[in-house]
């Protein structure tokens, strides 16, 4: 690499000492004082900077400057921008590969889109506290490793392995102190006697339910067995006002070693109360209980251990408030 050395005078002319290699010009600046007004540089050998470029003597003061150190710095950081560029560039493909690798598993294990894949564990990531990439990852370590395998619905399983995966790593958890809870509803004390609040419980009641019936069909819950799930919501928690389901996150009045449950946030509360009906429900199909009645009767005894009969005969009649809901009304109980 070719470098230039200029003396420049304290006018501003300046002079070009020499044009070599940087082994040259180091063993050269070795050899040169700068500042040191003693110092006499014989003209021969010495081009002038100037128009008429005539002959001068060597000034007393000169410094001496390196033209080349800020074309070259500028090369560099031309270069550095140029690469780091190129690197965040490679990174990013990289990561986009290694997404995409793990969604063309996915989805020839679950025989679903791999778009679908992808919104399906993005959604479920923050309910169960992980990053999108966190989750991806549980979902296809999970995949390959035949976790929940026995789950016929493809979503069932993803959601499955997604949660029990947070759980056993403390992203989310069923007793929460109160500072580790996130809420997001309100209750509403009054909407008996106030038309206003009671205005705002049911449509605070309706938001839920969307959430709760989306899960339903995740979860695999289907059919009347939605209708039972959403009456079992309503009941125990006075239609998600009361102040275990708003504040404990608590979807059902469950109860998990012998004390009410408190969730990490309302989604969570809302998979776990669901997750826990489905398990009553397919016991109860299990032994022979296929129609809605039995369902309830081979239920109550274990929801409620303190009062089956008084569960029962508020139940019922909720199941069908439910059903004449989401038939006579605007609402839909699937997606």
């Amino acid at each position: 690499m070719k470098k230039r050395i200029i003396m420049r005078t304290k006018n501003g002319e300046e002079y070009i000492v020499r044009e070599g290699s940087v082994d040259k010009i180091r063993k050269l600046a070795k050899n040169i004082v700068i500042f040191a007004s003693a110092t006499v540089i014989t003209i021969s050998g010495v081009k002038l900077l100037t128009k008429d470029k005539e002959k001068m003597k060597t000034p007393e003061h000169f410094e001496m400057v390196d033209t080349s150190i800020e074309e070259n710095t500028n090369i560099i950081n031309s270069e550095s921008e140029n690469n780091k560029i190129n690197i965040d560039n490679d990174n990013s493909n990289e990561e986009m590969n290694i997404e995409f690798s793990k969604l063309k598993v996915l989805q020839k294990a679950y025989d679903i889109n791999y778009e679908e894949i992808r919104d399906f564990v993005n959604k479920y990531s923050g309910y169960a506290n992980y990053t999108y990439e966190e989750a991806l990852d549980v979902v296809y370590n999970g995949t390959i490793n035949n976790e929940r395998s026995m789950e016929k619905n493809p979503k069932t399983r993803m959601m499955y392995i997604i949660f029990d995966n947070a759980e056993k790593e403390g992203k989310v958890n069923s007793h929460c102190e109160n500072w580790e809870i996130e809420t997001r509803y309100s209750t509403f004390p009054n909407s008996y006697y106030d038309v206003d609040e009671m205005n705002s419980k049911l449509i605070q009641n309706s938001e839920i339910e969307k959430e709760l019936i989306s899960l339903c069909d995740d979860l695999g819950i289907e059919g009347e067995d939605k209708y039972l799930a959403i009456a079992i919501f309503r009941q125990e928690t006075d239609y998600g006002a009361s102040e275990r389901c708003v504040k404990e996150n608590n979807f059902g009045g469950i109860v998990f070693d012998n004390q009410f449950a408190v969730f990490s946030n309302p989604d969570y509360g809302m998979y776990k109360t669901l997750d826990v009906i489905k398990g009553f429900i397919t016991t109860a199909k299990s032994e022979g209980c296929y129609d809605i009645d039995s369902k309830i009767v081979n239920i109550a005894p274990t929801y409620c251990t303190h009062t089956p009969d008084e569960w029962i005969d508020a139940i019922y009649p909720m199941y069908l408030n439910v059903v004449n809901d989401y038939n006579s009304n605007d609402k839909n109980l699937v997606r």
